[in-house]
């Protein structure tokens, strides 16, 4: 009987000659098995950091998100608060006015000494 093993050609003569190289071919596809286990385990663990990392940044971007919703809140506070203070026109004591645009941003136009 002939046996393949490692790229060599085997004549097996005995019994025992026999079991062992098919002791040795099952050492070596147990080996084979259990490395693409570990790298396959490799794998899933980095998978698993990349996806924590992913929903990190979400949640990073969403209190992002939150932040400039609070500045947009606090701005249209604070231009209320002038309107309320200084009029519909939004005419500050100093000369300016407050214009809201339509994002929620505001403008100062100064008025020059020449205007009424």
């Amino acid at each position: 009987m002939t046996i393949i093993l490692n790229g060599r050609v085997e004549c097996m003569r005995s019994h025992q000659q026999r079991t062992t190289l098919q002791s040795a071919g099952y050492q070596y596809l147990k080996t084979k098995l259990e490395d693409l286990v570990v790298l396959a385990e490799r794998e899933f663990q980095v998978v698993v950091l990349a996806e924590r990392q992913l929903q990190a940044a979400v949640l990073t971007e969403r209190e992002l998100q939150a932040a400039v919703l609070t500045e947009r809140e606090f701005q249209k506070a604070v231009l209320a608060a002038q309107k309320e203070t200084y009029g519909a026109a939004g005419r500050e004591e100093d000369g300016t006015a407050t214009e809201e645009a339509e994002d929620g941003t505001t403008t100062e136009k100064t008025k020059s000494p020449t205007e009424p």
